[in-house]
């Protein structure tokens, strides 16, 4: 590799690991990476609800989403921002537990993650699959020392 094209990367490594953090609202993002815990509200089998845990991978160019509940784990394939809009859109694929896999088969679902412009610490996570299910998720940002806490 060459001199140019290492300095282009390591360019380029930098903005999309650190620089664009300092003001992401100038390139259309939101800082969102972290740990996340909250509540999950859906009509699947009239009405269910769940603890949810979602960890949140960011740099400039991707983001990874990981969702989990007592029975499953989702995760992101695909994400987009929607800058007009204020959100960013993802499509899943869920894993369940092998003990329910009968009753709550693996699925792929969309989400939409709507950001309150008030409240940085709090998600509100929209969602529907392709089992006709819909619900909502309300998370809260977890900090670094109850992260400090749950590690001990």
């Amino acid at each position: 590799m060459g001199y140019t094209s290492f300095s282009v990367w390591l360019v380029w490594s930098g903005f999309n690991h650190f620089i664009w953090r300092i003001c992401p609202g100038l390139f259309g993002r939101k800082k969102i990476s972290g740990k996340w815990i909250g509540q999950l509200k859906s009509n699947f089998k009239g009405a269910t609800s769940k603890d949810v845990e979602v960890r949140i991978k960011q740099t400039f160019s991707s983001i990874n989403i990981t969702l989990k509940t007592n029975e499953i784990i989702s995760k992101s394939v695909i994400t987009g921002w929607d800058k007009t809009n204020n959100s960013l859109y993802y499509i899943y694929k869920t894993d369940p537990d092998i003990s329910i896999k009968r009753e709550n088969p693996v699925q792929d679902g969309a989400a939409k993650i709507v950001f309150d412009k008030a409240n940085k610490k709090e998600l509100k996570i929209e969602y529907w699959t392709d089992r006709k299910t819909t619900g909502y998720i309300q998370l809260r940002k977890v900090s670094w020392l109850e992260m400090l806490k749950f590690t001990k």
